[in-house]
């Protein structure tokens, strides 16, 4: 009775609470940005409204888009001031399939736990546990995977049971000794390891179990598999509620050019903190939340292909191959690295023609032009050869925002 009585008390003090801060409860249907999926979608919060009658969220939120008692998505978590605090938990779960995602925010940034998994029936198949920093990933980080993409002549891709662990510095870059163990469908074991200083892979290589070999590889490294993970699920869930932070995190760690900064990451990506523009004009850091993402009108495959000299040593019909680079302030690109390559004699000569490329829209921060990142996916045709169809790739142009800051190919 006395139990009964105390939460009877709690209830009237907190809604006394809620009344003194003009707060109001919305319980009912939502649409989310999970709207495609098929369900009833309801949520749950508390707001305040604004002078221009839109509506401040403020407290406990709760989401769902429920199909039957099997098929669901649920997400639970804070908001302060209409920004994401505290705790996030989002939940798919499907008959035989449950991917949980727990991040936690700071002022709508992720600051603290980020942690996802991934189980069917019982068994984890992929995982990821880190801490964030401002949006960052620092220190160690761990987890499952089940592919891994390296380069290895012109291009390997393993598929098995994967373990991996690492971390970064301070600063979010790749540093010190990466280590995955890949169980293969045969039962033997590839064992792949990386050493990174300061954002820079010095080594990578695996040691087959089967021989004892040593072999150098190249490619991304073992953080790629983050990415990875990210990409395929976590990101996507981020984006069921989007609102009160920054956009969805897509896995991928920082570069030493992302820390060659003349201003704080605090005033660069503060939400409306008037910072002027003539910041943004004179600053050498690579934007990674553009009011305005960098573009290029024409297609870029057409444009290189056009102007590439093949090797006459390139004996396949198609090449593909991945790019990152900056879009700088003139509309022209730098930092070209290579991402993936499944011809390698290739790699020279496209970089060459994206050197000489001229005319992209760069990112607009705050109305002031800044370098910002774009990652390139083309294939090139061997003029000599007539490739199948199932050889050439769809063409792509994806924003990379370090920090995983947007969603470009979405599937819907």
């Amino acid at each position: 009775m006395k139990s009964f009585l105390f939460c009877i008390v709690m209830l009237f003090c907190m809604c006394m609470a809620m009344n003194a801060q003009g707060l109001k409860t919305y319980s009912g249907p939502y649409r989310a940005n999970a709207h495609f999926l098929l369900g009833t979608q309801k949520a749950t919060y508390t707001y305040k409204n604004a002078e221009d009658g839109t509506r401040i969220y403020e407290g406990n939120f709760t989401y769902s888009c429920i199909t039957n008692p099997k098929l669901y998505l649920k997400v639970t978590g804070r908001f302060h001031d209409d920004c994401k605090e505290g705790l996030w938990t989002y939940t798919d779960k499907s008959t035989s399939e449950t991917k949980t995602l727990k991040i936690n925010f700071k002022e709508g940034y992720r600051n603290g736990i980020y942690e996802y998994t991934y189980t069917t029936r019982g068994t984890v198949k992929e995982s990821l546990k880190a801490t964030m920093k401002d949006g960052v990933m620092i220190g160690p980080v761990s987890g499952h995977v089940v592919q891994y993409d390296y380069q290895f002549g012109g291009g390997r891709c393993v598929w098995g049971k994967g373990i991996f662990c690492g971390q970064t510095d301070e600063e979010g870059l790749a540093d010190g000794s990466w280590k995955l163990t890949m169980k293969l469908g045969d039962g033997s074991t590839r064992v792949f390891y990386d050493k990174w200083e300061h954002g820079v892979k010095k080594e990578s290589y695996y040691i087959d179990d089967t021989t004892g070999d040593k072999e150098d590889i190249g490619g991304g490294g073992i953080p790629s598999v983050i990415c990875d993970i990210v990409t395929e699920a976590p990101c996507k869930m981020e984006w069921w509620i989007d609102r009160g932070s920054d956009k969805p995190w897509q896995g991928t760690l920082l570069g030493p050019e992302d820390v060659r900064k003349e201003y704080t990451e605090t005033e660069l990506n503060a939400v409306n903190s008037g910072v002027p523009t003539e910041y943004y004009e004179k600053c050498d850091v690579i934007i990674r939340n553009c009011d305005v993402d960098p573009k290029y009108e024409e297609n870029v495959e057409a444009y290189v292909q056009q102007r590439i000299v093949i090797p006459e040593s390139m004996s396949k019909a198609i090449g593909n191959i991945s790019l990152k680079c900056v879009v700088e302030r003139d509309g022209t690109l730098s930092n070209i690295e290579i991402l993936d390559s499944d011809e390698p004699i290739l790699d020279e000569e496209v970089i060459r023609v994206l050197k000489e490329m001229k005319g992209w829209c760069p990112g607009m921060k705050n109305n002031a032009k800044v370098r910002s990142y774009v990652t390139i996916s083309m294939s090139i045709m061997n003029k000599k050869e007539t490739p199948t169809m199932n050889q050439r790739k769809k063409p792509q142009v994806n924003l990379m925002k370090v920090l995983g800051k947007s969603i470009l190919n979405y599937r819907r």
